[in-house]
């Protein structure tokens, strides 16, 4: 059974996503996805919308990053029919890699995935947070 927004109400699966205020340091307001996760018409509803989304867009792959964006990502691409790349830190994955810098609100990370792929969609902590 499939359930869509006009179904179910999007703000409530907003409030479902925990804030975890000065998580992982002072000044950062962390987003917990789990209580999503852990509901299963949050998670299909959130996984549906993501998938209307991108549905008929030329994709490749589905890119995850670390965590959270494994799970989303792999769900992700699963529905829509695309393999998934994990994107893990730096000296994470064994093997050639691609390595890319980026900022983050409290640093910078380098993040590497396995395979160089010209179309793919990247799923991470605030495609779903929105932050």
């Amino acid at each position: 059974m499939l359930f869509h927004p006009e179904v179910m109400d999007l703000a409530a699966m907003a409030d479902k996503i925990r804030k975890v205020p000065d998580w992982p340091k002072e000044g950062i307001l962390f987003h917990d996805i789990t209580p999503v996760l852990q509901s299963p018409e949050y998670f299909r509803l959130l996984v549906d919308l993501l998938v209307y989304r991108y549905m008929g867009q030329e994709i490749d792959v589905v890119a995850g990053l670390d965590a959270r964006g494994f799970i989303i990502g792999a769900a992700l691409a699963y529905q829509l029919n695309v393999g998934f790349v994990p994107i893990r830190k730096k000296g994470k994955l064994p093997f050639d890699t691609v390595s890319q810098n980026y900022a983050l609100e409290y640093g910078e990370m380098s993040l590497i995935q396995l395979c160089r792929c010209r179309r793919y969609a990247v799923c991470r902590s605030r495609t779903v947070t929105g932050d």
